[in-house]
């Protein structure tokens, strides 16, 4: 497909990069179309570089992306949407600037390493403390 006279110029397939935040940063939208999704090491990437999401509605994709506040979340294999929802992200900068914004402080405040270690270290003291109290 990247072989297309009408795409070649604009998509650039450049395979497997070890420093994908490299890349990231320089995007403006980070599109993921899935049909099946859990939780995308992709998408965490992208958001923690500030780059605007686009997510369809599978699986946990909109639990990390919330619809309007953080990017987009359209309807799996509803191409139409997909592509309007690319449209009115390239056509409405301020708004694209704003969910990166947002994804970028939740990727922070809710995925970030640190994040994650607060929480596990949380729950471990939590049954820790309800052991003791059953001692």
């Amino acid at each position: 497909m990247v072989d297309d006279p009408i795409i070649r110029d604009r998509v650039h397939a450049i395979g497997y990069h070890a420093d994908a935040p490299k890349f990231l940063k320089a995007m403006d939208v980070f599109v993921m179309p899935s049909r099946q999704e859990a939780l995308c090491l992709a998408l965490l990437e992208a958001i923690s570089c500030g780059v605007c999401p686009l997510v369809s509605d599978a699986g946990g994709l909109p639990e990390v992306v919330r619809h309007e506040v953080d990017g987009l979340v359209f309807p799996r294999e509803d191409v139409e949407s997909l592509a309007a929802s690319i449209r009115r992200l390239h056509s409405d900068r301020k708004s694209l600037d704003e969910f990166a914004r947002s994804a970028k402080r939740r990727s922070d405040d809710v995925f970030s390493a640190a994040s994650w270690c607060e929480r596990v270290e949380g729950m471990y003291r939590e049954v820790l403390a309800r052991r003791h109290a059953g001692q």
